[in-house]
């Protein structure tokens, strides 16, 4: 069975390229396999159809975000330099992946399964919740519907990263997008 893991391992990592770099429409199971180097049904014999390994694969970028995101938290000390820090993380590593990786799962995968794969995966908003509390408790927050902000935070960083998924221009440096998310988030748009 531990001989089986490293294979198993190996073909959502690669599947999870190939979605990224081409799109989950554009993927066969054919393809990741002979990346791979295995057999189609050697793939089928991990994973029942291309929807289950694309949920692997997305459930395993889930994790590697929220990873970086809890990184990210405990080197800063301030809310607002937290969610600097994590604006900056998504926006520049590889938040582009996760955003083609998002659009497909709404794209391509069906609904009732979807909700599978997210109710199973790590979430960010679960990561940050408790930063957002502390700033709460400490007085560093208003008194605000703390889901609420954690939506609307991660509805700004995440439509920055959609808008580069579609190729739509960037409206300004990653630099300037992380501390304008923090800032509205922290001090609203009349501070």
């Amino acid at each position: 069975l531990s001989a089986a893991r490293p294979g198993r391992k190996r073909m959502v990592q690669e599947a999870r390229a190939q979605f990224v770099a081409h799109g989950y429409a554009a993927v066969t199971m054919q393809e990741i396999a002979d990346a791979v180097g295995v057999t189609k049904a050697a793939l089928y014999y991990h994973f029942s159809d291309k929807e289950e390994l694309f949920a692997e694969a997305f459930t395993d970028e889930m994790e590697r975000i929220s990873a970086g995101i809890a990184a990210e938290l405990a080197k800063e000390s301030t809310l607002e330099r937290q969610l600097e820090a994590v604006a900056r993380f998504l926006l520049d590593t590889s938040g582009m992946e996760f955003a083609r990786l998002v659009a497909d799962l709404d794209r391509y995968v069906a609904l009732d399964r979807r909700h599978v794969i997210l109710n199973r995966s790590p979430r960010p908003r679960d990561v940050v919740r408790p930063a957002f509390e502390q700033a709460l408790t400490n007085g560093e927050l208003g008194p605000v519907d703390l889901d609420v902000s954690m939506s609307l935070y991660f509805s700004m960083v995440f439509g920055q990263l959609r808008n580069a998924t579609y190729v739509t221009p960037a409206v300004a440096t990653t630099e300037a997008l992380q501390a304008t998310v923090a800032t509205l988030v922290i001090r609203g748009i009349t501070a």
